[in-house]
């Protein structure tokens, strides 16, 4: 497919668990494509700075809990990221549909885009068709994870990994589910070329 084809209205999702490589993989397929990245990061500060938690406490319950919240379960705490990623998806899908109303292209990657919503055949008003196009990177092993976040931030966090772990195979289960294409995070060397091929650009 061709950048030209790409800048006709395209969306593309890169969904994953943190630290498995989605920014890398997005920044360089930005550059491919000429799609500016779009992180739901962004959206997620923006969310919590208009929202209280009293209508929306999943999205601050964390910061405004973290003593309680880091005591809680591990399987309660990935809890915590499902629901977040659960309220997210309702902003993101007006996103998303924004882009196909409007036919401008979107490259969204981040932590909390659910396979469901990878999924939908509808986007508010507009019919999905063939612009939406999704795919969520997953890593085979919780070492890599802590391994990844130790790069990144220079300490070890083991709970943190531990629950991206377990949210990863959270998001593993659902894509199978939901029929999404996963591409594991390694080698990689050839992530990028194997993100671009099943994206199919």
């Amino acid at each position: 497919m061709s950048n030209t084809e790409l800048t006709s209205g395209n969306v593309i999702l890169i969904g994953g668990a943190s630290c498995v490589g989605k920014s890398s993989v997005s920044y360089v397929i930005s550059r491919k494509t000429g799609i500016g990245v779009t992180e739901v990061d962004d959206f997620q500060i923006v969310l919590e700075e208009m929202t209280n938690e009293k209508d929306y406490p999943v999205l601050h319950y964390w910061k405004n809990h973290f003593d309680e919240a880091i005591k809680l379960p591990e399987n309660s705490k990935v809890k915590i990221m499902i629901d977040y990623a659960n309220i997210m998806s309702i902003a993101l899908e007006r996103v998303i549909e924004n882009h196909l109303e409007t036919d401008r292209p979107l490259l969204l990657e981040g932590d909390f885009i659910t396979p469901e919503l990878a999924a939908r055949s509808k986007y508010g008003k507009q019919l999905r068709e063939h612009k939406v196009k999704s795919v969520f990177i997953i890593e085979t092993e919780e070492e890599q994870i802590q391994k990844n976040l130790f790069n990144r931030e220079g300490y070890y966090q083991n709970d943190r990994a531990r629950t991206n772990w377990l949210y990863n195979e959270w998001l593993k289960e659902q894509t199978a589910i939901h029929n999404i294409q996963t591409i594991n995070a390694r080698p990689w060397s050839t992530v990028v070329d194997r993100v671009c091929k099943s994206l199919n650009i």
